[in-house]
């Protein structure tokens, strides 16, 4: 029953993540949330950097029409809204072997974390209950290459990864009771 600042949170709880998973290989503060206009800055890093960048945000398509929710005082409101966030997380360095090494702990610290729970998310906009899961895709080249298309910089190794189902609360509750009995036709046979 999260807040809509989820979508903030959620990339503030990665950063979390990766800058604990790559103590000694990257600054923490080289660690970032980033846009592929911002790319262009790192085409030849200084130091070794990990951006983090948010390409799809969508509804779970197994859950978006699930029941109406009964609140504790007896009111009902609409089902959660369950959102599936997309990352592309691309390692920065002026060696290959470098983010190769990057890569293999990114890949490490999240899937030790691949089930996220209170303890682990960032940020007041998640309720007790909350529990995120991080998946590792399998984004379709031709997908990739659509995102290094929007920069002037050659396609670079990156990870994708979901993290679902996050839930935000509806901030209108229903004023009419639910169905109960529905009748089909106007005539009678």
């Amino acid at each position: 029953m999260a807040s809509p600042d989820v979508i903030r949170d959620m990339g503030d709880t990665l950063l979390y993540l990766l800058r604990a998973g790559l103590v000694g290989l990257v600054d923490p503060t080289r660690v970032v949330v980033g846009t592929p206009d911002e790319f262009e800055t790192l085409g030849d890093p200084a130091q070794p950097t990990v951006t983090v960048f948010l390409y799809r945000a969508g509804v779970n398509p197994e859950l978006r029409n699930g029941p109406r929710r009964l609140l504790p005082d007896g009111r009902t409101t609409r089902p959660l809204l369950p959102l599936e966030l997309c990352y592309l997380i691309t390692p920065w360095a002026r060696e290959t072997r470098d983010e190769y090494r990057i890569t293999g702990r990114v890949v490490q610290a999240l899937y030790d974390r691949a089930e996220l729970g209170p303890a682990d998310l960032q940020g007041a906009s998640w309720e007790a209950g909350d529990t995120v899961q991080l998946i590792l895709e399998t984004l379709p080249m031709v997908d990739h290459y659509r995102i290094w298309d929007t920069t002037d910089l050659p396609y670079r190794l990156s990870l994708t990864y979901m993290a679902r189902v996050i839930g935000i609360a509806p901030t209108e509750e229903l004023t009419g009771p639910p169905v109960v009995e529905a009748l089909i036709g106007t005539g009678s046979a």
